[in-house]
């Protein structure tokens, strides 16, 4: 095997000089460290994807109710989840071959969406900055300014939909935070050659955020879900094309990948991974040619807390965080320590209804499978029955009925006679009732309806999703006051959830965000800003210079589920304004001489509602001046709305 120490010996009677090679050399496929590293690592993520599938048949039922899908193939289940077998054959989950599918699983999830949604971005940016020092109030309003730009170009909005998404069908929800820079080609003046010139350089740097499937997560299973920072080791698994891993080559400098070339020699090209079941799915995919010059591969991505020095790989006997990817699980293409300075995991993991003494909780749509499943059969078997008595069953004479018409009805269902069934019924011998016999049908499933609105009350009563909620009529009349309560103890519960996710998922990631830009902003860049911060500085577009973010700042993150900033809160300052219009008391000066100016309490107003523009619509007035009588003018002065000028008389001196 190659000796990849980087010793090299002399004679006897000179030194020896040990180099230490570059980590990905040492890390060359094939090497020992390669394969000890290779070991533990596959360990690891074994473990992790092992814990994630004990969730799948489960997950995969949630999916197919709010995909509205049935299997009509699937045996039915014990309560063990065996296999309940007839006595000639398998008996079938779903047995009505035309099975509808009820959207209440799916309708019961988005209601509570759309609630958890609105309350995450009722606020614009959604995410504020509270300084616990006064000192810090411009810094917080200038890494507000960073963070929604940072917002904007991870489609903030996108990603916490997804992760509520997540959490309401599985239970928990995953969010990967990471510092990513853009480079490409723009244009910029030459100022010697004053005209247009292209040039290379950095577009635009930002706190990525993306929502991570939680099939593709792979945890530590000695922790619980929720405790993400107190695990050992943290990642998780995406499908990659072998261009992506190419073009952030370490040896090019574009980015932390080696093992290359090796990398597209491990790839399998007749495999392909589903996500959304987490299996492989076998098959050819594409042109033949092109899938082996640029596979598609499954990297698996880990951060391991470790004492480097234990593993060969440096000599740093503190503890770190390192990042590793390997491919396929064969093959290590990424190695080194964090780069970053909060020295944390860059996954924020949050569970809805969280239980940090569980490894797992159920999301609503997992609660939701036991009466998803009932709901749908009882509709279906009353549908069932329905279709069988529409369909009736009759005994009839042939000799006397044409049977054409009645196996093979046309409009309006006319069915003649046979010559003999005329005659019979002509002579009054024969009518036409007896002529047929209908089999008695009762319809068994007639309650079904009435017990499935059972069911789906009591559906509603747990997802705290009420038919006011939902914007649906209600079955009988209810006061204001009733309707008002019902609809604010669901939201009250649906917000506590929302607060829940908030303090898991969006601070931490918001508290990584800061030290991030503090550490890696490079770029000076200019921002478009409105409130209080445009008035402070009196324009309305500003540039943040990567020294304006340095500091030791002490932070508050808050977020639209924490009750609002009174400064903000556009409510509050609606209500001060209709006081002080209705109250002239308020407006008249103070005994310090200082009077509240109303217009600027409507300017303000009018920014925190997001209104900045009503400048564009003051026209210019000219004053004119008022002579006022000497009395008037002592009034005015004794109450402190005429002051005289300074070296003037009394009378004539204003």
């Amino acid at each position: 095997m190659e000796d990849l120490t980087g010793s090299a010996e002399f004679s006897d009677d000179a030194e020896v000089a040990t180099i230490e090679l570059p980590l990905d050399h040492r890390l060359r496929a094939g090497s020992d460290l390669h394969a000890k590293l290779l070991s533990r690592l596959k360990s690891m993520i074994q473990d992790g994807k092992d814990h994630i599938e004990q969730r799948d048949d489960d997950w995969t039922r949630v999916d197919e109710h709010l995909r509205l899908y049935v299997n009509l193939e699937r045996s039915a289940r014990s309560g063990d989840k065996g296999v309940v077998t007839g006595p000639t054959r398998n008996l079938k989950e779903h047995p009505f071959t035309r099975s509808i599918a009820i959207p209440m699983s799916y309708y019961t999830i988005m209601t509570r969406m759309v609630q958890l949604f609105a309350i995450f971005t009722q606020t614009d940016p959604m995410r504020h900055l509270q300084p616990v020092g006064g000192e810090d109030k411009r810094m917080a309003r200038f890494h507000e300014i960073v963070l929604q730009r940072d917002a904007i170009l991870s489609n903030l909005a996108l990603q916490i939909w997804q992760a509520l998404y997540d959490n309401e069908r599985y239970g928990m929800c995953v969010w990967y935070d990471t510092w990513e820079e853009k480079y490409g080609w723009k244009y910029q003046m030459d100022p010697l050659l004053m005209q247009k010139a292209r040039a290379y350089g950095l577009l635009y740097e930002w706190n990525s955020i993306k929502t991570i499937d939680p099939r593709c997560l792979i945890p530590d299973p000695t922790r619980s879900i929720i405790e993400a920072q107190e695990m050992n080791f943290l990642g998780h698994w995406e499908n990659l094309n072998w261009l992506e891993i190419n073009k952030r080559r370490l040896d090019k400098g574009q980015g932390p990948y080696f093992n290359v070339d090796q990398a597209r020699k491990v790839a399998n090209i007749h495999s392909k991974k589903d996500r959304s079941r987490g299996r492989w799915m076998e098959g050819d995919y594409g042109d033949q040619e092109t899938n082996e010059k640029y596979p598609d591969l499954e990297v698996e991505h880990l951060q391991w807390k470790i004492i480097p020095k234990d593993w060969g790989l440096s000599d740093e006997e503190n503890e770190q965080i390192w990042w590793f990817s390997l491919a396929e699980e064969e093959l290590i293409i990424r190695a080194h320590p964090s780069v970053y300075d909060h020295n944390e995991f860059t996954y924020s993991i949050a569970q809805g209804d969280p239980d940090a003494h569980s490894p797992f909780v159920p999301g609503m749509g997992q609660m939701l499978i036991g009466s998803q499943d009932l709901v749908t059969w009882l509709i279906t078997s009353h549908v069932a029955n329905v279709r069988k008595t529409v369909n009736d069953q009759i005994i009839y004479n042939q000799d006397l009925l044409e049977e054409a018409d009645i196996l093979s009805p046309g409009p309006a269902r006319h069915i003649r006679l046979t010559n003999e069934g005329r005659l019979l019924h002509k002579r009054g011998i024969m009518p036409i009732s007896n002529m047929y016999g209908q089999f008695a049908i009762t319809d068994i499933t007639g309650s079904h309806i009435q017990t499935a609105q059972a069911i789906i009350n009591q559906v509603q009563r747990m997802s705290a999703t009420p038919d006011t909620v939902q914007g649906m009529p209600l079955p009988t009349r209810r006061t204001l006051g009733e309707i008002e309560q019902s609809s604010g103890a669901a939201t009250m519960r649906i917000g506590t959830t929302a607060q829940l996710i908030d303090s898991q998922l969006m601070k931490p990631v918001t508290e990584r965000n800061v030290i991030n830009r503090q550490q890696f902003t490079s770029m000076e860049q200019a921002y478009r800003i409105a409130g209080r911060l445009a008035s402070e500085l009196k324009v309305d577009e500003v540039s943040i210079r990567p020294d304006d973010l340095y500091g030791k700042f002490d932070y508050i993150s808050k977020t639209p589920t924490l009750a609002p900033d009174p400064a903000r809160n556009v409510q509050l300052w609606g209500s001060l304004l209709q006081i002080l219009s209705t109250s002239p008391q308020l407006g008249a000066p103070r005994q310090d001489g200082r009077q509240i100016n109303l217009h600027k309490v409507f300017d303000e107003y009018l920014k925190i509602a997001g209104v900045n523009y009503l400048e564009d619509f003051y026209d210019e007035v000219p004053m004119q001046a008022q002579v006022m009588g000497d009395q008037q003018l002592q009034q005015g002065v004794q109450a402190g709305n005429v002051v005289p000028m300074q070296g003037g008389g009394m009378p004539g001196g204003v």
